[in-house]
Parts: C-alpha cells; structure tokens; sequence
C-alpha cells in the first residue's frame, strides 16, 4: 500500500511542478504560496473532519509537535523556494530531473545517521548522476559551475532528503493529516509574514482571473493530494525505499513539461533527464 500512496503522491508532485512558470508571470512565490496554502489548509480540515477520531484539536502535544517539526519544514520550504525559483532559469521538466540528485542525498544520510551499508551500485550511480546532469546543462561539460537553474534545483534536491528525515518522526508522532497540516500552516505563517515584510500583503490582487484561479485551485490540490501521498508512505515505508519511488515525480515533470506544456527541451537533456531518473531507480 505504501507504494501506491508514494506512487500517488510523486505524480501529484510531479505535475504540480509544472504549475509554478505560468504563476509567477503574474504574482510573487510567496503570494502564489499564500494562496496555495489557504486553500490546502481549508482542504485539510475536510479531510480530517471527515475521518472520526482524528480530532486535531485536541491532541494534547500537538503544539510541542508542531514546535518540533517546525525546522524540518522550513528546511523543506527552502527547498521548494529553491526549486521554483530554478524553475524562472530553466524548463520546469529538468529542474524537476535534477531534483533527482536527492536520492544520493537520501543514501548518504542513511549511511551516516543510520549505518545503512551502501548499495553495490553506488559507484554506477553516482557515474550516471554525472553523466545525465552534463547532458542537461552544458556548462557541466565546459568544466565550469553549472547554470543557476541546476544549482536551485540541486539545492533543493539537498533540502528535501535532509527533510524527510525529520518528517517521518513527526508523522509517526502525529497522524500524516495532522503533520500535513503542521506543514501548511508553516508555509502560510512564513508567507504571511514575508508578504508584509516586502508591503505585498496589501497589493495583493484577490479579484483573480478565472485562468489564474484554476491554476492556483490545481496547484492547492495537487499539493494536497503530494502531502497526503507522501506522508502516509512515509510512515509505513524505510527512507531507502521512499527515495527510489521518489524517481516517479521527475518522470511525470519531464512528461508534462515537455509534451503538454511545450517547454524547451531538446533531446539530448531529455536522454539526461531518462539517465537521472535510471539512476534513482537502481540506488
């Protein structure tokens, strides 16, 4: 069962991605997250409310929870800044195919915290890694820093393995619902207060097109659908084994940035994209 929600909730991810370019000509990341995470958390409640004996109100250490888990999804939220922004430099499909680096993230963490021996394929995938981020960004080839938008996406590939290691501590104290919840309501309170912070709170345009909502509606249950998936794998599921299926959100980006949303990719960084995401898969 673990698969299937992990599974589920790796496309919801993988698609939501795609979402972020056509927002952000219009509106700021953290007014786009403002209204995601307004709408996500509304989505949530229902869901909890609809499941008895969740009662989210009344757990009684929700708060030194929440206190808890509150630096695990900031580390998170810094990794989708991360990512979104690498998205303004380059398709939305290979941002989300470098993100796969994560997964070596993932086994190395698991190695030093918890003493998980290394797989045997680990000097071929790491040759693969290689191999596929000079196929997406050329720089890498020239033996110079690799362009701004793989940097972001590198970064936040660092920030969400080191996360889920937080996340499946909180999620086993709490309920997936709740520690979903948990990690909205963090993205709403940092969005709140950066937006008063810039003076955009107020500028905030609330009459939104009916295009823009749509997106922005899409995004929100996307997102709910990514947290939900993800969530209940990780509290079932080992973290080795959460980083391989994770291989399935930068095949779904790359699917739908290239063949639906017509971004440029060209071949060659769609053969990367393949490699990186072969790479995972055999970690």
């Amino acid at each position: 069962m673990s698969f299937l929600f992990l599974f589920f909730g790796m496309m919801c991810f993988g698609v939501s991605n795609c979402l972020w370019r056509d927002l952000q000509i219009k509106y700021s990341n953290f007014q786009i997250l403002f209204a995601r995470s307004t709408i996500t958390i509304l989505i949530l409640i229902l869901i909890d409310l609809s499941f008895e004996g969740s009662n989210i109100l009344t757990i009684d250490n929700a708060f030194q929870q929440f206190i808890y888990s509150s630096p695990w999804i900031l580390i998170s939220l810094l990794g989708l800044l991360f990512f979104i922004q690498s998205v303004k430099y380059q398709a939305s499909g290979l941002s989300g195919a470098v993100v796969l680096w994560s997964t070596l993230f993932g086994v190395l963490f698991s190695k030093a915290f918890d003493k998980s021996p290394l797989p045997d394929t680990f000097g071929l995938v790491i040759a693969l890694y290689l191999i596929g981020l000079s196929l997406i960004d050329k720089n890498i080839m020239k033996a110079s820093l690799p362009g701004r938008g793989t940097l972001m996406a590198l970064g936040a590939g660092l920030c969400w393995a080191l996360a889920s290691r937080g996340f499946k501590t909180g999620i086993s104290a709490t309920n997936p619902i709740v520690f979903a919840l948990f990690q909205e309501a963090t993205v709403l309170i940092i969005a709140i207060m950066v937006l008063f912070y810039q003076k955009k709170f107020s500028g905030l345009n609330y009459k939104l097109s009916n295009k823009i909502f749509v997106d922005v509606l899409l995004l929100a249950l996307l997102t709910v659908g990514g947290i939900m998936g993800t969530n209940l794998a990780l509290k079932s599921s080992t973290l080795i084994y959460f980083t391989l299926i994770s291989a399935v959100q930068p095949a779904a980006t790359v699917i739908v940035s290239k063949f639906i949303q017509k971004e440029e990719i060209n071949s060659r960084q769609i053969i990367g994209a393949g490699i990186l995401i072969i790479a995972a898969s055999i970690v």
